[in-house]
């Protein structure tokens, strides 16, 4: 809608923007892992959340007639890219390494069935907006409230290898004192190094 309607542009032309989109997430994907193995998922997705605000403001501030210029549209298709393809692998990533052992299958669930029902919030908030008579581009940078509350509800997560070494060993009595060692007075390498040091340790689940 916004790139028929506000850029006017052809269906060649959106094609050829789409492709910028998938194209650009294979690289996306490779810079998510790189980001997440060194400084960890949680801030790699927060990361990846603000370049994500930032491209879809400014594409809200320049894309705002057909006169923009060609080039300028695809390298935000293509920044766009880049993002859904380091965002998506990195939450699940981060989703699965902070599930509390033995609750994989619920909770993968629940991730799955989470995803599925909230998809329509987006392009209804930017329907919404639109039928009231906004702006485009107003609803297009509206787009950022759901981003912005992707990372308000990320930072509630805390500490990341505190969330880590919770999941390993949580309703494991045996595994308790292990837990408040990790937890008490040790800055985040410490705690790194002792949870994964202390996984084979855990007992399997049975």
């Amino acid at each position: 809608t916004y790139l028929t309607h506000v850029l006017e542009m052809n269906s060649h032309q959106i094609g050829k923007a789409f492709l910028c989109v998938f194209v650009a997430g294979i690289p996306g994907s490779k810079l998510g892992g790189w980001v997440g193995v060194t400084i960890n998922p949680l801030r790699s997705a927060l990361l990846c959340l603000i370049v994500f605000m930032a491209n879809t403001t400014l594409a809200a501030v320049f894309m705002k007639s057909p006169e923009t210029s060609a080039w300028v549209i695809y390298v935000f298709c293509a920044m766009w890219g880049v993002c859904l393809g380091w965002l998506h692998p990195t939450h699940a990533a981060l989703y699965c390494t902070i599930i509390p052992r033995g609750q994989e299958s619920e909770l993968m669930g629940l991730y799955i069935f989470s995803g599925a029902l909230l998809a329509w919030l987006p392009p209804f908030f930017f329907t919404l907006l639109n039928e009231l008579g906004a702006s485009m581009s107003i609803g297009l940078a509206s787009l950022n409230v759901f981003f912005a509350g992707g990372f308000v509800f990320l930072l509630c997560i805390g500490d990341y290898w505190d969330a880590v070494g919770f999941a390993l060993v949580r309703g494991r009595e045996d595994d308790v004192d292990y837990a408040v060692n990790c937890h008490v007075g040790s800055k985040n390498n410490e705690k790194k190094s002792l949870w994964l040091g202390g996984v084979q340790h855990l007992p399997e689940i049975t």
